[in-house]
């Protein structure tokens, strides 16, 4: 038997959390959940590698406390995907193969990204920056190395640059283009970026 709820919302970020608040401001009695991939509650995903680097602490990068979820009776159902969402029949199934009706549903889960087809991506030490259990993840591999690959040449990239000095840690950076961002840089403005990562 599906358990029930009147409001379904997949994804607790930014989007689905204020969601659910306002749901709640003009319904104060209807059942609220958040399926969410996240192990916590809402956090600043920009502030992530300033986590890493040490200049935030994991408790500042969150923006919603429980007690704020819990003064609003909104449920977050953590760890979790809707792996099958029938929306005639109102009914999600859920990756834990429990199954959850709703009255209304709302879909705000976000981009994922593409996963990296290249041998050894799969590996325990290669990671990405975009969730706090990444972060934390990179937190508990840095003792273990005094070297970095950073494959790419965007914002994550030069984030990651800053995490390898902040670390000490030795970092070689791989880009595709001839320079650092070539889309939108000449030649000598691209080398600028460089010298100052390798300074």
């Amino acid at each position: 038997m599906p358990e029930q709820t009147d409001y379904l919302i997949i994804g607790g970020g930014p989007a689905g959390t204020k969601a659910a608040e306002s749901i709640r401001q003009d319904d104060p009695a209807g059942r609220i959940v958040i399926v969410t991939r996240e192990s916590d509650r809402l956090y600043d995903r920009t502030a992530l590698p300033k986590y890493v680097r040490g200049i935030k602490t994991r408790e500042e990068l969150f923006v919603r406390s429980e007690q704020q979820y819990a003064d609003q009776k909104i449920e977050r159902w953590n760890n979790l995907e809707v792996v099958k969402f029938d929306p005639e029949k109102k009914i999600a199934a859920l990756s834990d193969d429990r199954q959850v009706s709703f009255k209304k549903a709302l879909i705000s889960s976000g981009g994922t990204h593409h996963p990296w087809p290249v041998p050894g991506a799969d590996k325990e030490s290669v990671v990405r920056l975009n969730t706090l259990d990444q972060a934390d993840h990179i937190l508990k591999l840095l003792p273990s190395t005094n070297e970095m690959v950073i494959i790419g040449g965007g914002f994550i990239s030069l984030e990651f640059c800053g995490i390898a000095g902040t670390h000490q840690k030795k970092a070689t950076v791989l880009v595709l283009e001839p320079h650092y961002w070539a889309n939108l840089l000449d030649e000598a403005s691209g080398n600028l970026i460089a010298k100052y990562l390798t300074k």
